[in-house]
């Protein structure tokens, strides 16, 4: 029971940090120093973001692909919070799994 409620902890914690990350690439977002020196300059990366950036922070919830830039970089692009904050529920999925696989195994 105990290591349960651990993992849903750890779970929760990994939730709340990619909303965190999210704010915080909002943030970076206003700062002219960001703007003039990646948002201008990677404008292309921008627009394939803001396109597939669904199925990156799926990949990035899913996979050991870092999670937190990702989140990061969401914000930064102004991906819609309503779909990123329903999109990283996935990351629930994936400590579900990793749980089962760990509890059977041990």
């Amino acid at each position: 029971f105990a290591r349960r409620q651990r993992q849903m902890c750890i779970r929760d914690r990994s939730y709340v940090a990619g909303i965190a990350s999210y704010f915080l690439g909002q943030y970076w977002a206003t700062r002219k120093v960001v703007r003039e020196r990646f948002l201008e300059r990677h404008e292309n990366t921008m627009e394939q973001l803001r396109r597939f950036g669904g199925l990156l922070i799926i990949l990035a919830a899913l996979t050991p692909l870092p999670y937190p830039i990702v989140c990061q970089l969401s914000g930064l692009n102004k991906y819609p919070f309503k779909y990123f904050v329903w999109i990283t529920l996935v990351r629930f999925l994936r400590f579900g799994l990793y749980g089962a696989l760990l509890f059977s195994a041990f």
